[in-house]
């Protein structure tokens, strides 16, 4: 999957700023990191990935099923034989992360379990 978001992302900027593409191997080297494509590679920390994207306001997207309702921002699935994403708005609001009304009619909006969870429980 690296090798296309290269493609894509060469030549390409922000603002002034290049679009950078990288490998993450350790949560330390998300730092300072505006999008996180998340796996589902085994001993892939998601609770503590998503912790931090909440606090560092970073955008998360996943392709896996049921990572939207962990806590994924946006999940890119299947959807009666088509590509489409899960969004979670819960996950969004949390990262502080403004989302087009747009972006969302376009979207299967997914419940978010990590906020229900925990719903009605003392602090």
């Amino acid at each position: 999957m690296l090798r296309p978001l290269r493609e894509i992302a060469r030549d390409r900027k922000v603002g002034e700023k290049p679009l950078v593409i990288k490998e993450c191997a350790t949560l330390e080297e998300t730092t300072g990191a505006k999008i996180l494509l998340v796996s589902a590679a085994p001993g892939c920390p998601l609770e503590s990935i998503l912790k931090k994207a909440d606090s560092e306001k970073i955008l998360t997207v996943g392709s896996t099923p049921g990572f939207a309702e962990k806590g994924v921002a946006i999940n890119f699935c299947v959807i009666e034989n088509r590509v489409g994403f899960e969004m979670n708005l819960g996950a969004l609001k949390r990262a502080g992360l403004p989302v087009s009304s747009q972006l969302v009619s376009l979207a299967k909006l997914v419940e978010d379990t990590v906020q229900t969870e925990n719903k009605g429980q003392p602090e």
